[in-house]
């Protein structure tokens, strides 16, 4: 469960070896669990071609944080919760 981030930051990263990491910016609504870093980098006015990598990277310095303090745990179990709720 305190894993989340870390399982994101594996999936991304294999996403990106392989070339099919642009789909989270593509496609952002099929993948709601990166949205908010999507979000967060397009708004800094990175070009559509950087923003995996640097959604990778501020995936990585969440990390380092304790779980408690890690956004996108907690963007990620509101996710599940209302998953769950809807059926």
């Amino acid at each position: 469960m305190f894993d989340i981030v870390q399982r994101l930051i594996s999936e991304l990263s294999y996403w990106i070896h392989i070339g099919i990491a642009n789909d989270i910016v593509d496609s952002k609504y099929h993948r709601l669990e990166y949205i908010h870093l999507v979000e967060k980098v397009k708004d800094r006015g990175a070009p559509d071609r950087r923003v995996p990598r640097l959604v990778l990277f501020l995936l990585k310095k969440e990390s380092e944080r304790v779980w408690f303090r890690q956004h996108t745990f907690w963007h990620v179990l509101i996710l599940k919760i209302k998953r769950k709720v809807q059926g």
